[in-house]
This record gives C-alpha cells, sequence and structure tokens, in this order.
C-alpha cells in the first residue's frame, strides 16, 4: 500500500508539474451591434458635425489587432512547490474600436437632434462643401482596455497543499483626446483629454429593471465607460451647443437665400433653395417653417413643378423597399426624396403611413401634416386628417 501511495503521489506532483507551470485561455468576443446598434444618418446631404476618430494606442497588441480590447488574469494557483498556473481572458469587440466611439459619438449628437458623420481620412478643419461650415470632432482613442482586478469578491482556497486566487472583478478605462474646430479654420475651439471607467460590480447596486434590462454585462461595461468619457467630452467641449448654433445660422442663412430669390420673382429657383433649407432643418419647427414657405411659394406659380427625377427615384426605390416590408428603408427612401422636393405632398403622404406602421406615430402626425399643407384640397384630405387624430391616441 505505502508503495501505491508513494507513486500516486509522484503522479500528482507530475500532472501538476505538467499543467501547473503553463497557462489557459479564454477568448472573449463582445457582440455590441446585437446590444447596440451602430446610429443611423438622417441624410447624406446634411452634417452638423464631422467626425473623424482615430486610435492611437501604443501598446503593440492594441496596435495588431483593432478590435482587441486586452488580456489579464483571471485565476492564479501555486502549490508548495511554487509551480505556478495561470488562467487568462482575451476581450475583443466584434468591431473595431473607433467604430465603436464614433457610433456613441453619433447617438449622443443624434439624441440632441443633430447628424454627426465620420469622416474616414479627413482632417478636421476641411470644408463639406463650399457653402456649408459644419462643427469638426477629431478624437484619438488613447485607451480602451478590460482588465481584471482583486476585490472583496474574489477567493483564496487552500486545497492540500495548493492556493487559488481568483479574480472576479472586471473593469474597462478609456481615454480620449478631443479637439473641437469648425470646417474651414484651423482655429482650435476646444481641446482636452477625458476618461470613462464602468465596472461589473457596479451592476450590483443596480436597481432589478435596470439590471434585467442587460442582456451582456460585459458589452454594457465597455459601452458605458465609453459613454461616460464621450459625454464628459461633450459637456466640457460644449460641442452640442456650438453645432446647434452653427446649424441654426446655415439654415436661418438658407431660408433668407430662397426668400431673396423668390423676392426676385424666381419661383422655381426659390423652391430649389427651400430644398436646401429642409435638409438643414434641425426640429419640427424649422420644418414647418420650410413646409408653410413653400406651401406658399407653390401657390404663386402658375403650373405645378414637375417632380425631379432624383426624387422620382427615391420614390420609387421607397415604393420597392416597402413592397418588400422593409419598412425603415422605405421611410429613408421617401425622406431623401423629399429632401430633393419638399413640395412633394404624395410622398410625406406615404412616408406618413410607414412611419406609423413602424409606430412612429409622432413623426408620422408630423408628415401627414405637410401632406395637409401642401395639398390641402386633396381627395383624400378627410381621411389624412383622421389619421391624424388616431394616431394622436396611440402616441398618448
Amino acid at each position: 500500500m505505502k508503495g501505491h501511495s508513494h507513486w500516486a503521489l509522484i503522479a500528482i506532483l507530475g500532472l501538476w508539474a505538467l499543467t501547473g507551470t503553463g497557462c489557459s485561455t479564454r477568448h472573449y468576443t463582445i457582440d455590441f451591434e446585437k446590444h447596440y446598434p451602430s446610429a443611423q444618418h438622417r441624410s447624406a446631404d446634411r452634417h452638423d458635425v464631422l467626425l473623424q476618430v482615430e486610435d492611437a494606442i501604443p501598446e503593440e497588441e492594441f496596435r495588431k489587432a483593432q478590435t482587441f480590447l486586452g488580456e489579464d488574469m483571471t485565476m492564479f494557483a501555486t502549490n508548495v512547490f511554487v509551480i505556478p498556473m495561470h488562467h487568462y481572458a482575451i476581450y475583443s469587440a466584434d468591431q473595431p474600436r473607433t467604430q465603436l466611439v464614433g457610433s456613441v459619438l453619433q447617438h449622443q449628437f443624434s439624441a440632441a437632434g443633430l447628424a454627426a458623420s465620420v469622416r474616414d481620412g479627413q482632417q478636421p478643419g476641411l470644408a463639406v462643401d463650399s457653402t456649408r461650415e459644419a462643427l469638426a470632432l477629431s478624437v484619438r482613442v488613447k485607451k480602451m482596455a478590460v482588465t481584471t482586478s482583486f476585490s472583496s469578491g474574489s477567493s483564496i482556497l487552500p486545497l492540500l497543499w495548493t492556493i487559488i486566487v481568483t479574480f472576479p472583478e472586471r473593469q474597462v478605462e478609456v481615454i480620449l483626446d478631443g479637439q473641437v474646430t469648425q470646417t474651414g479654420s484651423q482655429t482650435v475651439l476646444w481641446k482636452g483629454t477625458l476618461t470613462g471607467t464602468a465596472a461589473l460590480s457596479e451592476l450590483e447596486r443596480m436597481e432589478d429593471t435596470a439590471k434585467n434590462a442587460i442582456k451582456d454585462p460585459d458589452a454594457w461595461m465597455v459601452h458605458e465607460a465609453i459613454d461616460r468619457a464621450v459625454s464628459t467630452l461633450l459637456t466640457q467641449s460644449q460641442a452640442r451647443q456650438v453645432a446647434m448654433r452653427l446649424r441654426n445660422e446655415h439654415f436661418a442663412k438658407a431660408m433668407t437665400t430662397a426668400r431673396d430669390t423668390e423676392a426676385g420673382g424666381n419661383l422655381r429657383a426659390a423652391l430649389s433653395q427651400y430644398g436646401r433649407a429642409y435638409r438643414m432643418a434641425g426640429d419640427r419647427a424649422q420644418t414647418q417653417t420650410v413646409i408653410q414657405t413653400v406651401a406658399e411659394t407653390m401657390r404663386k406659380l402658375p403650373t405645378k413643378p414637375e417632380l425631379p427625377e432624383e426624387a422620382r427615384r427615391y420614390g420609387v426605390q421607397a415604393t420597392t423597399a416597402a413592397e418588400q416590408k422593409h419598412y425603415d428603408e422605405a421611410i429613408a427612401l421617401f425622406g431623401h426624396g423629399l429632401e430633393a422636393a419638399p413640395w412633394w405632398a404624395e410622398g410625406h403622404f406615404n412616408r406618413a403611413l410607414l412611419l406609423a406602421n413602424q409606430e412612429r406615430y409622432q413623426d408620422a402626425m408630423t408628415s401627414m401634416q405637410h401632406f395637409l399643407v401642401l395639398a390641402p384640397n386633396a381627395p383624400d384630405a378627410r381621411a389624412a386628417q383622421d389619421k391624424i387624430y388616431e394616431w394622436e391616441l396611440k402616441a398618448k
């Protein structure tokens, strides 16, 4: 028996020596697109903010993979013979780090009613076109890393001659360098470095309703850290306020140009210029102003203008998308068509129905009201107004 015990001990120590001196690594890919979909642009023709996001993380492993989010120890073990064993976790995203930051920036600007576009390879300070200036925000990602740490939730387990230490706490730190300029100018309006952090332990302090809404804790943690860094950046730089001021100035300028053209007697050219103002409109009040003015201009024309070919193309594509039940795409296509011809009453009507189909009742009511302003005597005007009454109830 003693001989068997001796060989059993040797076997155990041998296995420990073989397995303990190595490292095991587990790879985690965080699915951001599933839980935090990328922001959608309202229009490619409208830019309130131009974004440029650059990855500037210096560490070699980050430069090798644009989706890499860090590697750290999750468990450490050793025995009386000081033969160690480590377990590591490698974290990656399903999209590049710059795209994660760009998407959060777009969402935050969109929440303020501003259209932000990521301009790959374009330096801030370059004009979008010869007649429009926008705010330019350049962001450099200096750090975005998931790490683990020893915390109150860690465990130290003495098993025979073995000690196992776990590192259950995970956290993320994001560091961004930001610079705000105005396109067409090299003057720096603001410059600074911002940090955002988040940890899984924060979930323990959340209300159950909020906690249950989080389907992927790791995705939430990384997104939250980025969101906090971006929020601080936008607050300190006042980028949203400056972009909104610039947008309102450009809208007012476009309306003035169109009205001057109309006053000069060139009504059809004025309609085209009102289309530009419609694209620049940033809220319902500005959009309503354009539609009301366009309706008044239309009544001065001896004949109704033909629908521009660009608007017709978008209309055909929107109808096709709707028939294929691609409703969001159809809504966007009708929107593009209306930006080319905001006086297109039928386009507003069809877009309103699609918006209601997607339960976007406030937007549906706005589009249907535009239809009624442009075509108050249309055969289906009564039905259109009744639809608005119906959607008012559903929107509550």
